[in-house]
């Protein structure tokens, strides 16, 4: 990773927006005031909806019996008078180990954050089951990147009501899920837009396109890297470098998917007339959580302009206005054509040395 930090200092990044986002968010947590009460000890059994589980494409069978078999307590949490934490490990309330203890509140000081930057204050129900499988590549080059290889969420989007079921990268998955559980992203799920880029990449016309995906994952990246720089007392001066590390981990995840389906430049995922396609295969949005993150991320001023403006977002909720929609749309395919990256991907790609066998999708995990 460090070659590809290296590599990427030879493209002028803009970020003084970060800059500003980092105050804005600090000025949040500074305000951070936890009150945990009234928590109780029930067994999984008590709790668990396993239908819902069992149905849902995201909460797959290996993670669902790791519930089971591992998981066996749940401890109900109220988080101030408006969150209800169901928390389900491994242990008893006479064995609660630090690690446990600090996950619970980071979790309670993620949702205070989150909800002084959207604005909300609804009644919100968050399960978190503390399951240690990892997301990894699959063993067999070209195979097909699922929700078990990928997921570690889902929201009931207006429901208030979330699930996280990793403790890998679980902050990350908090925030990416409390956008969605708060709305910030409702107003860019479009079938149009997301029909549009099938149509100007090469993917299938399928369910697993979805532009707010990269909206929420791109800020739900920055905004994790905030939260532990805040939570480790690091300064503002620290914010460029460890930036630059989390763009370095987001290209790294991209090429090593590239190089999985057997792709040998960026330009391959461009539909160009008279070329033939070659198609990436997704069951879940992989093309919007890994391959466009990185164009985000290597142009977070122009993403951050976008989401702080008045005219197209207000305390993060993206605005409805079709013309914000359009922008949105339009600042994927302006940071997708940034050349000097481009150029710098298919180079890399071809290095058969740089690769990750984990499908996190950050480098600051902060466990």
């Amino acid at each position: 990773m460090d070659y590809i930090k290296e590599k990427l200092r030879s493209i002028k990044i803009k970020n003084n927006s970060l800059k500003d986002f980092y105050k804005l968010v600090k000025k949040e947590y500074d305000k951070i005031n936890i009150n945990i009460k009234d928590i109780k000890f029930l067994s999984t059994n008590e709790v668990i909806d396993t239908n819902t589980l069992t149905n849902s494409r995201f909460f797959s069978k290996e993670v669902l019996n790791y519930v089971q078999k591992h998981l066996v307590n749940c401890l109900v949490i109220n988080c101030g008078s408006k969150t209800q934490i169901h928390f389900f490990t491994e242990h008893t309330p006479n064995n609660m180990t630090e690690d446990v203890i600090g996950i619970l509140n980071n979790i309670c000081k993620i949702v205070f954050i989150m909800r002084r930057l959207f604005q909300n204050n609804k009644h919100l129900k968050i399960q978190y089951f503390d399951c240690k499988l990892k997301k990894l590549f699959p063993k067999k080059k070209g195979a097909i990147l699922t929700e078990n290889n990928c997921n570690s969420g889902l929201s009931y989007v207006t429901n208030y009501y979330m699930i996280v079921y990793r403790r890998e990268e679980f902050r990350r998955v908090m925030i990416h899920e409390l956008f969605h559980s708060f709305l910030g992203d409702y107003s860019l799920i479009d079938v149009q837009h997301n029909k549009n880029l099938s149509k100007y990449f090469c993917l299938k016309d399928d369910d697993n396109i979805n532009i707010n995906e990269t909206y929420t994952e791109s800020l739900a990246t920055i905004i994790n890297l905030l939260f532990i720089m805040l939570e480790k007392g690091d300064s503002i001066k620290k914010l460029d470098d460890m930036f630059r590390n989390e763009l370095a981990y987001s290209t790294l995840v991209m090429l090593s998917i590239l190089r999985h389906y057997g792709y040998t430049s960026i330009e391959e995922l461009k539909r160009v007339k008279g070329k033939k396609c070659k198609i990436l295969p997704q069951k879940t949005s992989v093309f919007n959580y890994y391959i466009l993150k990185p164009f985000m991320l290597i142009n977070i001023d122009n993403l951050l302009k976008l989401t702080l403006s008045g005219e197209c977002s207000k305390k993060f909720v993206f605005s409805e206005m079709s013309l914000c929609l359009n922008a949105f749309y339009q600042l994927i395919l302006q940071n997708f054509e940034n050349k000097p990256f481009q150029q710098l991907v298919d180079v890399l790609v071809k290095n058969k040395k740089i690769k990750t066998n984990s499908l996190s999708m950050v480098f600051y995990k902060g466990i």
